[in-house]
């Protein structure tokens, strides 16, 4: 059974699997909990989406911030203002893009990726795969993305977008290998 879950303060509501409760808390509860807290300041999360040709957003880091010009998913870290770490991965794909996340369907890394900013703080990320609200309109921060596209499988293995000469490269090789990894499991899922 999936269940809404409404954000504080805003008008979002997604729903999510109960395997997923674990992050339905807020970080410092989560990092206590898992005793994290002295190894890590925050968590970072990120959010796959994929059209129903399996086609995936990504979006360019603007050319003012870290990674200028490489691409990723949308995300970012928590903040404190984040009920719990879903809350925060829901913000960031509607800050990021303009889209609403309205179902969670699941962790593509559930024990987390560890990273160090270059403020050289410690993050744990998650990234998990949603579905959203239809919509053409994506929206971008400018201060964070320049640009967007949607992205097949064959297209990630090419680092090429096929009807142009858009070139791509990922802000990290975790990212890239989080990107191939969901493609192969969205392949998996649609061919049964």
């Amino acid at each position: 059974m999936l269940q809404n879950y409404p954000i504080t303060n805003a008008s979002f509501h997604y729903k999510f699997p109960p395997f997923l409760n674990k992050f339905a808390k807020p970080v410092e509860n989560y990092l206590t909990e898992n005793r994290y807290d002295d190894r890590y300041d925050g968590i970072c999360t990120g959010a796959f989406t994929l059209d129903n040709m399996g086609k995936m957003l990504i979006v360019q880091r603007a050319d003012t911030d870290s990674w200028p010009g490489r691409w990723e998913i949308p995300g970012g870290a928590c903040e404190a203002t984040d009920k719990t770490i879903l809350d925060g991965m829901v913000r960031e794909m509607w800050e990021e893009s303009g889209l609403i996340v309205t179902n969670i369907v699941g962790v593509l890394n559930n024990e987390g990726k560890s990273f160090t900013s270059r403020r050289r703080k410690r993050y744990l990320k998650f990234e998990f795969e949603v579905e959203i609200e239809p919509s053409n309109e994506i929206r971008l921060n400018p201060a964070e993305h320049k640009a967007f596209m949607w992205i097949t499988e064959e297209e990630f293995h090419a680092r090429k977008k096929d009807d142009s000469d858009i070139t791509f490269q990922f802000t990290t090789e975790l990212q890239a290998d989080s990107v191939r990894e969901v493609f192969q499991l969205w392949k998996k899922r649609t061919a049964n």
